[in-house]
């Protein structure tokens, strides 16, 4: 960790022109202390909490001076962590308010941005939206600046009290993280599966998927018992998989938007030794309109889109190929909530339409609005899975820390846009714990 600090402020030497590691020790201990951040010097960044990381390139960009005139931007610093790493990097980011720090948060999280700003500056389609000034808004409200209208009342369906035929059946399923785990996913319904970093909730749909071969246990799809050498396999079962890191796992950045669209079923618009451009073109374009991708064109480079259409691109392409099983790891993590919204209604219209889903996710909320049945209509009684032991405790393992190279190609950046909320820290006296704002 030391060198990570010295790379911005320098190493301290000794004669010979030798690096001082003592002093260099000693200094980043001091700043690790004055940041609040429980780590010794010596230790490797990557052993660190992701919180605690995002905290250390914090203080490494705040390290050389005391000035309270200096304006820290924070761009979507919890798109990427789980509830509670975000929980505690905006603890540590109030505390720095608190003690006078001016900060701006970009983030889309509203929930996290209600519980920590003073003040808010909506943006929408490049332009400030609304701005309120010690005031206490509702994420209701935020989302109507944000969206420009009202948000769309949950109309809670009526769940069935018969169960559907199984899909998807899992059996004693053991492999890595993984430890006798049973569960079913029947035609029409959407289960979720709850669990932090390294809990196995990753490792389950990829192993669904056939990215990691269980080393126990069946697994019956409609019926049949299946054992997928690779994603292939599961592919041409009429398996589809949203992965976590669309990014790295499920983008094709340099390409444009039309040739993400259509990478899933290309052999459909192959004639004699060419594409037929015209019709990959006119089926984007019917794509974009029905999951209302929002791109200027379908030849926008892919890399160009909010997290949110690349998202809504990469969830149609799958289901292009009509799956039977499709299986979603976080499908709202880097979303704008309208996104979200959109997100949801697709996932609702394909389960009506008799695909089983099944969603993993860190996230309470998340797990709130993607597995309740309010939020879902037409499924049946939502039930909640944690992959682990028997005995309900998960392993703690970090096998979900490497995603799997599924049909999708890498992104070399990440594009998160369409909300921005400011916060700025004040030295002003507050009444209760450090986390809360009048």
């Amino acid at each position: 960790m030391a060198e990570n600090i010295a790379l911005v402020s320098g190493w301290p030497t000794r004669a010979g022109a030798r690096i001082s590691w003592r002093a260099l020790h000693d200094r980043v201990a001091a700043l690790l202390e004055r940041f609040e951040i429980d780590a010794d010097p010596r230790a490797l960044l990557g052993t660190l909490r992701p919180a605690a990381r995002t905290m250390v390139a914090i203080a490494r960009a705040l390290q050389e001076t005391d000035r309270d005139d200096l304006v820290l931007v924070l761009d979507e610093p919890t798109a990427s962590l789980p509830e509670h790493e975000a929980s505690f990097l905006l603890e540590s980011v109030r505390r720095r308010a608190d003690q006078g720090q001016t900060v701006i948060l970009v983030s889309h999280r509203l929930s996290e941005v209600i519980a920590v700003t003073d003040d808010y500056t909506v943006l929408r389609d490049g332009r400030v939206a609304g701005t309120l000034v010690d005031h206490r808004p509702t994420e209701s409200q935020l989302v109507e600046l944000i969206a420009g209208r009202a948000p769309d009342e949950a109309v809670r369906p009526t769940v069935s009290k018969s169960r559907p035929r199984p899909l998807l059946t899992v059996t004693d399923l053991t492999g890595g993280p993984l430890s006798g785990v049973d569960l079913e996913v029947g035609a029409g319904e959407i289960v979720g599966v709850a669990g932090l970093l390294g809990s196995g909730r990753t490792s389950l749909l990829r192993t669904l998927f056939g990215d990691h071969r269980p080393t126990g246990g069946t697994i019956e799809l409609d019926g049949n018992q299946v054992s997928f050498t690779g994603p292939g396999d599961a592919m041409r079962a009429r398996v589809a998989y949203v992965p976590e890191d669309r990014g790295a796992d499920a983008a094709f950045a340099d390409l444009p938007l039309r040739a993400n669209l259509s990478m899933s079923v290309l052999g459909h618009y192959w004639r004699r030794w060419r594409l037929d451009l015209g019709a990959e073109r006119r089926d984007s374009q019917d794509l974009v309109s029905r999951y209302g991708v929002k791109a200027p064109s379908v030849e926008a480079a892919f890399s160009t889109l909010s997290g949110g259409d690349q998202q809504k691109a990469v969830l149609g392409r799958w289901l292009r190929r009509d799956p039977q099983l499709l299986l979603l790891d976080e499908p709202t993590q880097g979303v704008d909530v309208m996104s979200r919204a959109d997100i949801y209604t697709v996932v609702r219209r394909t389960a009506a339409a008799g695909c089983a889903v099944l969603v993993a996710s860190s996230s309470r909320r998340g797990g709130a609005d993607a597995h309740q049945p309010a939020r879902f209509r037409g499924t049946q009684e939502p039930r909640p899975v944690l992959p682990g032991r028997r005995d309900g405790r998960p392993r703690h393992r970090h096998a979900d820390r490497q995603p799997p190279r599924v049909p999708g190609g890498r992104h070399r950046g990440r594009q998160r846009r369409r909300s921005a909320v400011q916060v700025r820290g004040r030295h002003r006296r507050r009444h209760g714990h450090a986390g809360q704002t009048r």
